[in-house]
């Protein structure tokens, strides 16, 4: 989404500073009262090239070679732009290798998301805005052949209309659908509306050369919102969205948005047919979790790339409360076509007061699920990880990735809907051995980008 930083613009002049070739690290620190979690992780950061703020991030593993890493977020200035990052040795290390070059009429964006596919080429997608007119928006991909050093110009996927959130998946299997990349995002049909009509797809079968002509796939009449999307074996694909309902959210005082129910469009033939699914129970889009604070928190999805196995984490409501319950995570073996109940993953009541938000979900090569969210207690956020090695039936304990704290009210202030804002989502990707988060940290006194490897657990 485009956020606004004019409040900021005094500041922004003076963080102009390039530091090129510095690596960042900090060591652990002792946990915040109260909290719960301890941190033995290494924290990296990742963000090196004097943007005023840094959020929205997406990362990606290169299956092709695990010690590359590409991630991506919107880089700040006084306005937005994609920017990338690489890391060559498994996120020890990274370049910042600054803003991506935009096509002509395109002054801004965001919205990024990152994938590989089996040959080790990359791909960035984006969400781009004409500087003219914010309404006139375009959905664009840039591909790297060098593992993120250089990119190409970019594809265009849909542009000169509305889109947002746009979400990029690629099929790494040997299945129907091998090769192919996968784009979804919400559109709306006229210039001058305020809410999102429908569910726009399209894919390329040419490596990213080119895309099909975009179509409406879900149009659902409270209109959609944050989609996902991922691919999975024998051709699947699947895309995950919020659909919001005209009830009131429940008893939750902290949800600012309508009650939502997260649906799932899923194919079965390489995206060329679509069905749709809905998961069970009630979702919360837009928390408050401290006075001022805006932080939506939509779905992710990730499959089983051995069994096609879908999981989907989200924000539930729990009715008769005054809090959110957590994250949950739902699954389905079957396609898509049915969803199991949703399985507890985090509880937000663990020292009275603490909100978790935000959550990511990966899946290993061995099936180990990973599950990171954002959890804030006492005006501060830390980043936490919990796994499950029983194909997300139950999960461990939580494992505090953040060394060091941080305080949300030093994110973009009047970012959304003027409240402070530090993004819409976070990162997470897997290697062959770890699970990475990648999310947006205020601990310099602004928005920087950090990273972290965590051990996948050994199944029991």
């Amino acid at each position: 989404m485009h956020i606004s930083s004019q409040g900021r613009a005094a500041l922004l002049a003076a963080c102009l500073l390039l530091i090129p070739g510095i690596q960042y690290s900090y060591a652990t620190a002792a946990p915040r009262a109260g909290t719960g979690l301890y941190s033995t992780i290494r924290n990296i950061r990742v963000s090196q090239n004097g943007f005023a703020d840094y959020a929205e991030p997406a990362l990606a593993v290169n299956p092709h070679n695990s010690l590359n890493l590409l991630g991506a977020a919107m880089d700040f200035d006084r306005s937005s732009t994609p920017g990338t990052f690489v890391s060559h040795d498994g996120g020890r290390t990274w370049h910042d290798n600054g803003a991506l070059a935009l096509p002509a009429g395109f002054t801004q964006g965001g919205d990024v998301s990152v994938a590989f596919n089996a040959q080790g080429t990359g791909f960035v997608a984006a969400q781009l805005i004409s500087g003219l007119n914010a309404d006139v928006r375009g959905v664009f991909v840039w591909r790297t052949d060098d593992g993120g050093q250089t990119f190409r110009r970019p594809v265009g996927v849909v542009s000169g209309t509305f889109v947002d959130h746009p979400w990029m998946a690629v099929d790494t299997t040997t299945g129907a659908g091998a090769g192919n990349l996968y784009v979804a995002w919400a559109t709306r049909s006229r210039f001058g509306h305020t809410q999102s009509e429908g569910l726009a797809f399209s894919r390329s079968t040419n490596g990213g050369h080119s895309f099909a002509t975009p179509r409406i796939i879900s149009a659902p009449q409270g209109g959609i919102t944050a989609p996902v999307l991922a691919a999975g074996p024998a051709g699947a694909v699947y895309v995950a969205y919020v659909t919001a309902k005209n009830a009131p959210a429940g008893q939750n005082a902290r949800a600012v948005s309508p009650a939502s129910t997260i649906d799932v469009m899923r194919s079965a033939d390489a995206g060329m047919h679509f069905a749709r699914s809905s998961l069970d129970g009630p979702a919360i889009f837009g928390l408050t979790p401290a006075d001022g604070l805006l932080v939506p928190t939509g779905p992710s999805l990730a499959t089983d790339p051995r069994d096609g196995t879908v999981y989907v984490a989200y924000v539930a409501d729990h009715p008769g409360t005054s809090q959110a319950s957590g994250i949950v995570l739902s699954r389905s073996q079957a396609g898509g076509r049915s969803w199991g109940h949703p399985v507890q993953v985090t509880s937000n009541r663990r020292a009275g007061h603490a909100v978790d938000f935000q959550p990511r979900v990966a899946v290993s090569v061995s099936g180990t699920v990973a599950v990171s969210y954002d959890t804030m207690e006492h005006g501060h956020v830390d980043v936490a990880l919990v796994q499950s090695t029983r194909h997300g039936a139950s999960f461990g304990p939580s494992t505090r990735v953040t060394s060091v704290s941080f305080d949300p009210a030093l994110g973009l202030p009047g970012g959304k809907e003027g409240l402070w804002w530090i993004g819409d989502y976070q990162g997470l990707a897997v290697g062959p051995r770890a699970f990475y988060p990648f999310w947006s940290d205020t601990r310099t006194g602004h928005l920087e980008i950090f990273s972290a490897a965590v051990s996948e657990t050994a199944a029991r």
